[in-house]
């Protein structure tokens, strides 16, 4: 799926925008996205989903909340190196029941500036993690 070029610039949120698509395998997130700030439930329920990776330019990010729930197919994931200018998120549940994915990169910024309750059940039922990439920003 590729979002309209008109759309891009004037996004804030993608809550739920492509929750239950259940062919979906793969979405092409442009640069040009710098304003979306929530992606809440964007994914929720894509069980073909393979992989996302989000733009270096979507540092507006903060919260995450079931993005990838139950994307059981999903494999990797690339967050952008820094969002929301290293202020608190939310990661709550985002990436619970993706049974399969084996790499994820978190940005430094989502690590030390939330709360346990920000990240309650971010891994669960993520049996297959092998490598979690943790992004060191200087």
């Amino acid at each position: 799926a590729t979002l309209p070029q008109s759309s891009q610039n004037s996004l804030t949120t993608l809550a739920s925008t492509f929750s239950n698509c259940l062919s979906l395998q793969s979405v092409n997130l442009p640069t040009a996205m710098t304003g979306v700030t929530t992606c809440s439930s964007t994914f929720n329920d894509c069980r073909s989903l393979t992989g996302a990776t989000f733009p270096a330019s979507m540092t507006s990010l903060t919260l995450f909340p079931n993005a990838f729930l139950n994307c059981s197919s999903l494999q990797s994931v690339t967050l952008p190196t820094t969002i929301n200018g290293g202020g608190a998120t939310c990661f709550s549940s985002t990436f619970n029941g993706c049974e399969n994915i084996k790499s994820i990169t978190l940005p430094t910024t989502i690590t030390s500036n939330t709360t346990p309750t920000t990240m309650q059940t971010t891994f669960q039922n993520c049996y297959s993690v092998k490598i979690l990439h943790y992004q060191q920003v200087y």
